[in-house]
């Protein structure tokens, strides 16, 4: 769990350009500031400022990258609210040896069979796209789409 946090903690700062981190850098030798929690709360402190200043400066291909971002985004919150009301109804009155799987309906149920997982992929490319094809973006979402892929061959889940 902690990891999971931590790495989307951690993601919206490799799309920041590597001018910004030699800016940090030189500000964190004026201030005398070399403490790396210092350093890492104060970076996810600036980070709204950090994004309005990177949408004012954005080229068609980075707004293309966020609105495709927030779509995978959408589609995947509407499909974990649909398997987590799948859950709730089958915490319902039976005992949990006679519970049975349905399989979720509606939204993108309807035309694939993991959409969440889709969506997962679908954000990862709205990075790419935002980061104009950087090589840790890519490197995210190729590990994104091998875990995925990895995910669907393990037959029950196992």
């Amino acid at each position: 769990y902690l990891f999971g946090m931590s790495y989307y903690l951690m993601v919206p700062l490799s799309l920041l350009p590597s001018t910004w981190y030699q800016q940090q850098q030189q500000q964190q030798q004026r201030l005398s500031v070399h403490h790396p929690i210092q350093s890492l709360v104060g970076t996810v402190w600036q980070l709204p400022a950090i994004m309005c200043a990177a949408v004012q400066g954005a080229t068609a291909q980075q707004l293309l990258g966020a609105a495709v971002f927030l779509l995978g985004s959408i589609l995947q919150f509407d499909a974990h609210r649909r398997l987590a009301a799948l859950s709730q109804q089958r915490s319902g009155d039976q005992p949990s040896d006679k519970q049975e799987y349905k399989l979720p309906t509606g939204g993108l149920f309807e035309y694939v069979s993991c959409p969440h997982y889709l969506a997962e992929v679908v954000i990862y490319l709205g990075l790419v796209l935002m980061n104009k094809g950087g090589l840790l973006t890519i490197l995210m979402t190729v590990w994104v789409v091998s875990t995925v892929e990895t995910t669907r061959r393990q037959p029950n889940g196992e």
